[in-house]
C-alpha cells in the first residue's frame, strides 16, 4: 500500500488515502483505494448508555486508545491503459461524496458508538 494523500477534515480528524492497486493477470488490474481515519476513543461516549459505563477499560484494552475507520473503493479487471483514469475517478468520487460525510462533526462519535455496540455484543455472546 502506498500513501497518496492526507486530507484534514472539518471535524479535526485526518483522512489518509492509500493506493493498494495490483496487477492481477496479463495487463488487467485490481484498482484499490483505501481511506483510513484514526478516531480517538473518547470517555464521554461510554456514558451515553448505562450498560456502557463499565466498558471503557475492556474496550481500550482490546482496541487501544484509537479505532480506525476504513472505507474501500475498488474496480476489478481494469485494462492497464485505463488504469490511471479509472483510479482518478475513484479518487474523485471519494473526495466529492464520502469525505463530506466523514468530516461531519457527529461522524467520530457515531462510528465509535457502533464499535462499542459490536464490542458489547461480542462480549455478551462469546
Amino acid at each position: 500500500m502506498k500513501l497518496i494523500e492526507t486530507i484534514p477534515l472539518q471535524n479535526g480528524l485526518t483522512a489518509e488515502l492509500y493506493d493498494y492497486s495490483r496487477l492481477i493477470t496479463g495487463n488487467r488490474w485490481l484498482l484499490g483505494l483505501l481511506c483510513k481515519i484514526e478516531i480517538p476513543v473518547s470517555d464521554e461516549v461510554f456514558f451515553l448508555k448505562d450498560e456502557w459505563q463499565g466498558l471503557k477499560d475492556p474496550f481500550t484494552n482490546k482496541n487501544g486508545e484509537t479505532v480506525f475507520f476504513e472505507f474501500r473503493k475498488e474496480r476489478i479487471f481494469i485494462d492497464h491503459q485505463n488504469k490511471e483514469n479509472e483510479f482518478n475517478e475513484l479518487l474523485r468520487q471519494l473526495k466529492e461524496h464520502s469525505l463530506r460525510y466523514m468530516g461531519h462533526k457527529r461522524f467520530p462519535s457515531g462510528f465509535l458508538k457502533r464499535q462499542i455496540e459490536e464490542f458489547e455484543k461480542r462480549r455478551r455472546y462469546c
